[in-house]
Parts: C-alpha cells; structure tokens; sequence
C-alpha cells in the first residue's frame, strides 16, 4: 500500500509543490503511535505501555496536528481559487505510508510490534475518529487484510509464535475488535481490500485505489500497478485449500477453524458498510 501511495499524483505531483505529505504526516504518524524501544516517547495508541502518559494531551496532539494540516489544504485551496468549492478535497493518507527519513515503522496492525505491550497494540478507531471530531476534519476507513492460511504462513516463516493455540486466539480476538469498530464506524468505511487475494473476484481493490489517490488517467495508473504490483504467489493452491490442509493435521483445528470463521464474519461487516455507504 505504501508503494502504491508513495507513485500517486497525490505524492508526486502536489506533494511535490505543496510538501504536505513529506513534512506533516511523519510528525502526525508518531502522535498515533511510537514503538516501546523510545522508551515514554509513545503515541495515542500505544500510551497504555507508559501508565504514567496523559491520554488526554496525547489525543488532542493528534487532533492538533490534524488542524495544521487542514489548515494547509486550506492555503492551497485559497492559492488556487478552490477552497469555497465545497468538494474540493485532498486525499491524505494515515497509517499507510510513511515519508522517506521519518521513522523505523510505518502501517500499525492488529496487532501491532512485538514486546510486553504487543497484545493491547493496535489502531483504535474510537481514540482517532475523537481526534478527527476534534479537529473537524472527516476521516474515512479502508480494511486491509489477509486470509488466515497467509498470516499463519507469515507468523511461522519470521517466528511470531507459530501455530500454536495461543497466537491463533491473539488473531481470532483482534479480529473480534476489527469487527466490532466496523460497525460502530460502519458509516465511515470506504473498502475492504484483500491485498494479498489470489481471488480475481477481489481484484476490484486496484482499481480503487486509482480513485482513492486522485489517478485521472486510467492509462498511467496501469503502468504504475504494473510496476508496483505482483500477485501473490502460492503455488497450486488457494488460500482455502491451504487452510483446509491445516485443519486437517492440526492439534488445535478447533482455533483454525474460530480463526476462519471469524475472518469471513468480518468481511461480511466490511462488505456490508460498504454497501450501505453506496
């Protein structure tokens, strides 16, 4: 995604004038959240790891920060005759992509780094969307996500607990969350994009991200996905074929099948926003 962001005319064409991006969205990222190895310096989404953190001034530097960059999209529609266009928006990514130079981390997950507070990281829309209203700005929602069967893969290959009982609730209980914010923000959410889909029917995702960060011309976007862009790879099974495997020679099936099950519930939430948002 942050590849994808990064070769929008978004990035390349206003960024590059208007330098709102490159300046403003490292400061605005790190107000949400900064890995435990900074010690207290920590964000709004992560300040349960230094008790000792005012919450309170926490959220309203998020919402601060948000007002210096609406402020700045206002200049610019001023500087170009737009601003009393009441459609007239820029599209601003968060927690998606970082600017080159302004931190180790980029997109928080659920859930999110590793040490004691890895189990209660993760971003919380509850806490952003109070800053959004704080700082009258309208702050939409994209789900990114990955098939069990693919985060199972990845967990085991870099060691992040493996396929054991435990680190399956971990993802079936995040999941639970991801699903209840859905629906308490069903309003708000724009799409639910598989990144990592070997499904054609779940291919409609790059063609929205045309729309999403401002490619006009359909042309150059398909030379910039055809550049950015490669299919997953899984050799000659699915992702449900692959799960079906696991079940079948798993101890704890009964968690893969929960975690499964769980990740089709959520979709069918997402899916469901977005219809109703239509």
């Amino acid at each position: 995604m942050e590849s994808i962001i990064k070769a929008s005319p978004f990035i390349k064409v206003q960024d590059k004038k208007h330098k709102i991006f490159s300046t403003m969205f490292g400061p605005l990222q790190h107000s949400l959240f900064q890995a435990s190895r900074f010690g207290k310096h920590v964000g709004l989404w992560n300040c349960h790891c230094a008790p000792d953190r005012n919450a309170t001034e926490l959220s309203e530097t998020v919402a601060k920060k948000m007002r210096l960059i609406k402020d700045r999209v206002r200049q610019i529609g001023d500087e170009k005759g737009e601003a009393r266009d009441s459609t007239w928006t820029i599209p601003l990514p968060v927690n998606a992509a970082l600017p080159n130079g302004s931190g180790t981390f980029g997109m928080v997950s659920y859930p999110n780094y590793k040490g004691p507070c890895r189990l209660l990281n993760y971003p919380d829309l509850n806490l952003f969307q109070d800053a959004c209203r704080k700082a009258k700005v309208d702050c939409m929602f994209v789900y990114l996500y990955r098939h069990p069967a693919a985060i199972l893969n990845s967990i085991v290959r870099r060691k992040f607990g493996g396929g054991n009982a435990e680190s399956m609730q971990l993802y079936i209980t995040h999941l639970r969350i991801i699903s209840n914010q859905l629906r308490m923000h069903a309003s708000k959410v724009l799409g639910c994009f598989g990144l990592f889909s070997e499904d054609p029917k779940e291919a409609f995702w790059l063609d929205s991200q045309r729309d999403l960060w401002s490619w006009e011309n359909k042309t150059e976007h398909a030379k910039a996905m055809a550049k950015i862009y490669q299919k997953p790879h899984h050799g000659n099974l699915t992702n449900e074929e692959r799960m079906r495997d696991w079940l079948k020679g798993s101890e704890h099936a009964p968690y893969l099948q929960s975690w499964w099950n769980v990740h089709e519930q959520t979709l069918k939430v997402c899916r469901q926003a977005v219809l109703e948002n239509i």
